[in-house]
């Protein structure tokens, strides 16, 4: 009823004639269906003869374009016209698709006498053909199409017309299909380039797209292809295939899987259904997959701009330039669909307006994969530039910015260190701690933003930061000028990070500490005044301090450090200037020297002896502690074969650490040196600081194992100083325990380490294990230690560490003296 009433409604506004119409010279170019019958025989009862008077009583098409309507059958046009003067005329069905189109020509008068027009024999995208009139003689032209499938408009027009307005058309066709070739290609290129489906499935898209509309123009029939079949077999499909593709491009261009799960799952669905739509679509007649056509435009058409809207509305920035593209392109296709359903007249508004918005769509929608590119390779910088958990301007971004600003003014470079983030990471877990570090930073960040002498990090268009990030909690600023008050900062952050942070109903405390360095005073190298403002972070946490500042000596410090480090690989390939020294350990009952205590000796020849604690940290810092421990071994056992030509049970003892006695290549190593130099496992002895024993105590344990079935024994040096429990040292097999110096030196004055001692005799006891005392210095000590049994000692009072030569002549010395006092034998 409401179709009615439009067509009524419609023809109250726009009134048409139903008289023939009278061609003069003057007419280049009548619109057919303005005073054209149109009438519908479904069940092809007439004939051309018959038609003439029944159609007359149909009402007038009154528009340019003819709708034939969707269903199957024949459908008759009639049209009459008068000439004033005889000429020749060219008809043309403008982009009408039939399955079969008879034109019947004839004096309005005598319609047994009607000439059927042949279509001229040239390829062309529509069906056109030629008549002549003679002077004062009314015509009427028939036209009878089966199985008609889209709108199209009658023409008659004059040759010299044709002609113009085909040349026209032909430009027009080409600059449309053109620019949307090229911009398929665009998207190819960028798909080459960068990676991205987006690009790919709007070039499909839009090549899809070009197929169909060229079907639909009658592009094809210039390959020889009719223009019903490319119609049925090409228009179709296609644009199935094209929705499909402008669902996939939705997909990737939006990133529907991440900003709307839910419609990117229906979009998925949709994706699959329109798939088998467009497989089916060329085994069914064209009058029924059109239904596949119509739904598919309303059903993608609603979910594109859907998901369109969702993302905008998640505030996602590109979904803006895909709403804008979309929006007058369904407009367009809704227009269109209307004008084929007969809801609204076609007109030339009708016709051209899709045309238009395809192209607006395409302009639209290369801005918006420009915005996506633009966006994307901003995401690429933001992720080079910034840390992904915190945001903040990370040690590259941070850099850039020094380096920008150093040439303008000096200026103090502040890090904050949150010095407890890794035992809460420990306690409470990794997502605790993160969760404590992004609100540090956020209520960090919020205070950096009011310091107005703070330096601004930023690059090209992302958002600038005052604050930044070297590390895991570790922060930076930079203020301008070299006078800053620091110790003014360093309250205002404690009173920002000393209030406990709120997670899961758990409070969290936050420790910080500063330090600070001046450029250009410090140094004028950014990257060494980052590294000088860490070490005053360093020195500040060490002594408990809230801020610090960087320390001139420190720098010398690191020089000399590093310049030892290389230093000591060159002595560890020369093996010139590194020497053992022994330390002898007496078993104090029979007053024999059972073995000694391997002390590595570093003659520097600029600085002289190097004592281990000073180089061995460097040693493991560079990583070549285990090539130093081989070359102790190796040199140990070959003194040991020497030593055991005097003393035959003599035992060398020689200090390792955990990143030794966990690698294999040590283990072989020891197996190896051992049997070159013709010794039993028995004579060697590792020795292992108990600090250091739990660190890595799973493969820690399976290498001693091993060492063990080889005679060797494990020591503990300093036993009692680290936490350690009975039950994890009953894991390991120990053969012996030293007790630290700092015990025995004071035994004898003092109860409370007489007390730890016997503690200590009976876990050694407890672990089947010998004990040694440490650092035996007088009489009182020695005396002591034989009043409790404990039968192993090595100190100074007993004798000193010596090298190898003058162990050696000891060791012979002492062996003459053995029936002489200790003490004799100690002099001597």
């Amino acid at each position: 009823m409401l179709l009615y009433i439009l067509a009524f409604t419609f023809t109250l506004i726009f009134p048409v004639s139903s008289q023939a119409i009278e061609i003069t010279p003057d007419n280049n170019q009548i619109f057919i269906g303005q005073t054209a019958y149109m009438m519908r025989d479904q069940i092809n009862g007439y004939q051309h003869t018959e038609i003439v008077d029944v159609i007359k009583r149909q009402p007038i098409i009154g528009s340019d374009y003819v709708n034939t309507g969707l269903q199957p059958g024949v459908t008759w046009i009639s049209f009459e016209f008068s000439t004033t003067k005889a000429s020749d005329y060219i008809f043309e069905l403008k982009r009408a698709k039939a399955s079969r189109v008879s034109v019947f020509f004839f004096e309005s008068s005598a319609p047994a006498d009607a000439l059927v027009l042949q279509p001229f024999d040239i390829k062309h995208h529509s069906p056109i053909y030629q008549l002549s009139t003679s002077i004062d003689t009314q015509y009427t032209l028939l036209i009878r199409m089966e199985n008609s499938s889209t709108t199209f408009k009658p023409v008659l027009w004059s040759y010299v017309e044709y002609q113009q307005h085909a040349h026209i058309e032909f430009l027009t066709m080409g600059l449309f299909f053109g620019v949307l070739i090229c911009l398929a290609l665009y998207n190819l290129i960028i798909f080459f380039a960068v990676r991205r489906q987006a690009y790919i499935w709007y070039a499909g898209y839009i090549l899809a797209l070009v197929v169909w509309r060229s079907a639909l123009y009658g592009l094809w029939s210039y390959l020889g292809i009719p223009l019903y079949t490319q119609a049925a077999y090409l228009l179709v499909p296609f644009v199935l295939l094209d929705i499909l593709f402008a669902l996939l491009f939705c997909i990737h261009f939006l990133e529907t899987a991440r900003h709307a799960f839910y419609l990117d799952k229906i979009i998925h669905i949709v994706c699959w259904m329109l798939g088998i739509a467009t497989l089916i679509s060329t085994t069914l007649p064209i009058h029924v997959t059109i239904s596949f056509v119509v739904f598919g435009l309303a059903l993608g058409g609603l979910i594109c701009v859907a998901a369109g809207v969702y993302c905008l509305y998640k505030r996602v920035r590109i979904a803006r330039f895909y709403v804008a593209s979309w929006v007058p392109l369904i407009l367009g296709s809704v227009i269109v669909q209307l004008a084929v359903w007969e809801v609204i007249p076609s007109t030339h508004f009708t016709q051209t307006f899709i045309e238009v918005t395809i192209l607006l769509e395409a302009f639209l929608m290369s801005l918006a994969l420009a915005d996506k590119l633009r966006q994307t390779e901003r995401e690429k910088v933001h992720l080079a530039t910034h840390d992904p958990l915190t945001r903040l301007p990370n040690r590259n971004l941070v850099q850039l910015g020094l380096e920008s600003f150093k040439s303008r003014v000096g200026f103090t470079l502040v890090q904050l260190k949150l010095t407890n983030l890794d035992e809460i990471r420990l306690k409470l877990g990794l997502k605790v701690a993160n969760a404590v570090l992004c609100r540090s930073v956020e209520q960090l960040n919020a205070w950096a933003r009011l310091q107005r002498r703070a330096v601004t990090f930023e690059m090209l268009d992302l958002e600038p930061q005052k604050l930044g990030q070297l590390d895991h909690g570790v922060m930076v600023m930079a203020f301008r000028g070299t006078h800053v008050a620091l110790s003014d900062l360093a309250a205002q952050v404690q009173d920002i990070v000393k209030q406990p942070i709120e997670y899961h109903s758990a409070l969290v405390n936050i420790q910080c500490h500063m330090g600070a360095s001046i450029y250009p005073h410090h140094s004028q190298d950014i990257m060494q005044l980052l590294e000088n403002t860490s070490f005053a972070v360093v020195d500040a946490q060490r002594k408990q301090l809230p801020v610090l500042v960087y320390a001139e000596d420190r720098a010398n410090e690191v020089q000399f450090k590093l310049e030892l480090l290389e230093d000591l690989k060159k002595a560890l390939i020369s093996g010139n200037e590194l020497s053992l020294c022994l330390q002898p350990k007496l078993q104090l009952a029979s007053k024999t020297v059972v073995g000694a205590e391997v002390l590595l000796r570093w003659i520097h020849p600029k600085y002289g002896v190097i004592e281990p604690l000073d180089f061995i940290p460097l040693a493991k810092d560079a990583g070549i502690i285990s090539d130093l421990s081989f070359w102790v071994v190796s040199e140990a056992l070959q003194t040991n074969t020497l030593i055991q030509q005097i003393s035959p049970q003599h035992q060398i003892c020689i200090n390792v650490c955990t990143t030794d006695l966990v690698n294999e290549n040590f283990v072989k190593h020891v197996e190896k040196s051992l049997l070159d130099y013709g010794l039993p496992g028995s004579s060697l002895l590792l020795e292992i600081s108990e600090a250091e024993l739990f660190e890595q105590i799973g493969l820690l344990h399976l290498n001693v194992e091993k060492l063990r079935a080889q005679g060797v024994g494990l020591s503990i040096d300093d036993f009692a100083s680290a936490r350690s429990a009975l039950a994890e040292l009953s894991r390991i097999p120990i053969k012996e325990v030293k007790i630290d110096a700092c015990y025995i030196q004071q035994a004898g004055l003092d109860d409370l380490n007489q007390s730890v001692i016997h503690l200590i005799q009976a876990m050694a006891k407890a672990l089947d294990a010998e004990i040694v005392a440490e650092g035996v210095e007088d009489e009182v000590t020695l005396q002591y230690l034989l009043e409790q049994d404990i039968q192993l000692a090595q100190g100074f009072f007993l004798a000193k560490p010596m090298p190898i030569g003058e162990y050696l002549d000891w060791l012979k010395t002492y062996h003459q003296m053995q029936n002489s006092p200790l003490l004799g034998a100690r002099s001597g």
